[in-house]
């Protein structure tokens, strides 16, 4: 093992985490200050106790979670002094308040989370020799700590703003990619590599998971966080874009397991794959605009683009009898890139009525 990489990579994980180690001792200080000065609680060690563990030492600090703690740990702190008053103190008396204290989280309908800070907290507190009036000013110490918990977490918001669209951009190359394994596979007529384009076609889950997840955090503290307000419209459009775009690429994999169908029996005639491979290529090119045109609010990802004007182009062409002198396998093939097209236009912001408006309409049979 590398002595100085192994050092090296330490140290900058711990450089990364000095922001939020920062915050957590600003916090916890913070409150035991408040309670010790403003309220005047001789040792309102809850107050940091509770701070420490409702910011817990993790950067996807979310709001949800932030109160499920702080209510735990307040709700813990009164039920726990409550019982150890009534039933004394002892290891019998801790296992029946742990027993409780569980047992009434779970009636309350709160999570695992609540549930845990609600044990912890009731059992520290029914262990102390602490009386009535002393669980009072316990528990204002917990809802301090909780309270500044949730301040620091509202008003200090996720430090790195391009994390979203970053994991936007992953996911429109991602599906950039795909088309383009498939156009290759249509121009060699491979059903390998169109197999290949499916199998990076699903692994593309955990990318679509982790931008949901980065966007939805980004939306979180645009809601809660006044230094996010002027960003709500922004993540709002990101996170109906990725809700299209996931929608996108479900498509593309039904459309390449298809292809590799057509390739393998020989479905497809020359012309046929050209013309596809074609269409493929330029909705590659679209993607990607498409993922910067959804970032544009970013400084650094600014891209000068018109994804959803080359997705009109596209949509234009995607009439089945155009391809006419193509096999019925090339004319499924077109109808199964049109609901491709149509939610990346969604995703580039365009409405029902424009979507319909730039597909071409289909025949209808008289029965």
């Amino acid at each position: 093992m590398d002595v100085k990489r192994f050092v090296a990579s330490r140290l900058r994980r711990s450089a990364s985490s000095f922001e939020y180690a920062l915050r957590l001792g600003l916090c916890a200080v913070g409150a035991y200050s408040f309670a010790h000065l403003v309220l005047g609680h001789t040792t309102p060690t809850f107050a940091a106790v509770s701070a420490l563990i409702t910011l817990q030492f993790s950067n996807e600090r979310r709001l949800p979670r932030a109160v499920q703690v702080a209510g735990g740990c307040t709700a813990g702190v009164i039920l726990g002094g409550v019982l150890a008053t009534a039933l004394g103190r002892g290891a019998w008396q801790a296992l029946v308040i742990v027993v409780v204290t569980v047992t009434v989280a779970r009636i309350l309908g709160g999570g695992p989370l609540f549930a845990t800070q609600l044990a912890i907290q009731s059992l520290l507190v029914s262990m102390a020799p602490v009386s009535f009036d002393g669980v009072l000013a316990t528990s204002v110490d917990s809802a301090v700590g909780g309270a500044s918990a949730l301040i620091a977490v509202a008003l200090v918001p996720e430090r790195d703003t391009r994390r979203p669209g970053r994991a936007v951009l992953r996911l429109t190359a991602a599906l950039a990619k795909m088309l383009d394994g498939a156009s290759q596979a249509l121009l060699e007529g491979s059903p390998q590599k169109a197999w290949s384009a499916l199998l990076e076609g699903r692994e593309t889950q955990q990318l679509i998971e982790n931008a949901a997840r980065v966007v939805e955090q980004a939306g979180e503290s645009a809601v809660f966080s006044p230094l996010r307000w002027s960003r709500r419209g922004y993540v709002s459009s990101l996170e109906e874009g990725v809700r299209h775009v996931d929608f996108a690429l479900r498509g593309s994999r039904i459309f390449c397991r298809r292809l590799v169908f057509a390739l393998e029996h020989r479905a497809l005639d020359t012309a046929g794959r050209l013309e596809l491979a074609s269409l493929l290529d330029g909705l590659s090119g679209a993607s990607i605009a498409l993922g910067h045109e959804l970032v544009r609010d970013s400084r650094t990802l600014r891209a000068e683009a018109d994804g959803a004007g080359a997705l009109a182009e596209i949509a234009a062409a995607l009439d089945p009898e155009h391809f006419a002198d193509c096999t019925v396998e090339g004319q499924s093939l077109v109808l199964l890139l049109r609901p491709i097209v149509a939610d990346l236009l969604a995703a580039a912001g365009e409405n029902r009525a424009a979507v319909l408006a730039a597909l071409p309409a289909l025949p209808r049979t008289d029965r």
